[in-house]
């Protein structure tokens, strides 16, 4: 009869993936594919956009508007890159990394929800009040968003230095209801109050609508300067003008916006 020794010389090395279930593995990796994912996306979208954007640059000067248009899609490039290192690499201070990571991600939500607070000025130009409340909303959620990063307390993966998760306090659902400027960060607070989805896939859904807010702001404002820059001859006087927007408040169509309404801050 073969006796085998009591100790198993067979190689199992020690990895991160060894430390959990077979199901928590799972969404380990799908979670890191699809940050992956996103991060691919967010470089495609720079790219792909840069001769014009290029362009929209240097026949502006750089106003608020047009510093949160360059920077927006930078940092949500950056939060997305973070986050990224964070599931694939160990760090000895882990803190750090997600510390860094939710302040790329809160700058560009400012910057993201900045544009789309413009846009609604210059819909709603005729309409002080509608202005200064989204103002007003935009302001609160601004100061609020400082808690952001502070809310946030990462976890690991029992034993390693490996990012698997993030604690999220409750609190932290209540800027994203009052920011009333950009309806997609609306999925934030939800996501965050979904009981069902495990830590491993919660921070991984976040990241991937920083870089979609950024990517649709930069859409609404690039569209009326593109216009002027692809017709020289187009004003917003309405005397030559093919870049009209639809007036969603008034329901009016080809209703031209007011000169520097979305430029000018």
């Amino acid at each position: 009869m073969t006796s085998f020794p009591e100790e198993s010389t067979l190689l199992n090395p020690d990895t991160y993936l060894n430390h959990l279930s077979p199901s928590d593995g799972r969404q380990f990796e799908i979670g890191r594919n699809f940050t992956l994912v996103t991060l691919g996306m967010t470089i495609c979208d720079i790219l792909i956009y840069l001769p014009e954007d290029w362009r929209i640059l240097r026949q502006n000067p750089f106003q608020c508007v047009v510093l949160c248009f360059v920077f927006s899609r930078l940092l949500a490039l950056g939060y997305v890159l973070i986050g990224v290192l964070e599931r694939t690499m160990p760090f000895e201070n882990p803190y750090l990394p997600s510390m860094a990571s939710s302040f790329f991600g809160l700058f560009a939500l400012y910057c993201s929800t900045f544009l789309f607070l413009r846009r609604l000025h210059a819909v709603f130009s005729d309409s002080r009040k509608v202005r200064w409340s989204f103002s007003a909303f935009w302001i609160i959620f601004a100061a609020l968003g400082f808690m952001g990063p502070f809310g946030f307390r990462p976890t690991f993966i029992p034993g390693t230095h490996y990012y698997r998760g993030s604690d999220i306090k409750p609190y932290m659902g209540l800027g994203g209801i009052l920011l009333m400027t950009a309806m997609a960060t609306i999925l934030i607070p939800l996501t965050v109050f979904i009981a069902n989805i495990s830590e491993h896939l919660l921070m991984t859904l976040i990241m991937a609508i920083v870089p979609f807010e950024a990517s649709m702001a930069c859409r609404t404002y690039r569209n009326l300067p593109l216009c002027q820059l692809l017709d020289p001859e187009a004003t917003l006087d309405g005397t030559h003008s093919p870049c009209t927007m639809t007036d969603i408040h008034s329901g009016a169509v080809n209703s031209n916006l007011p000169p520097g309404s979305l430029n000018n801050c």
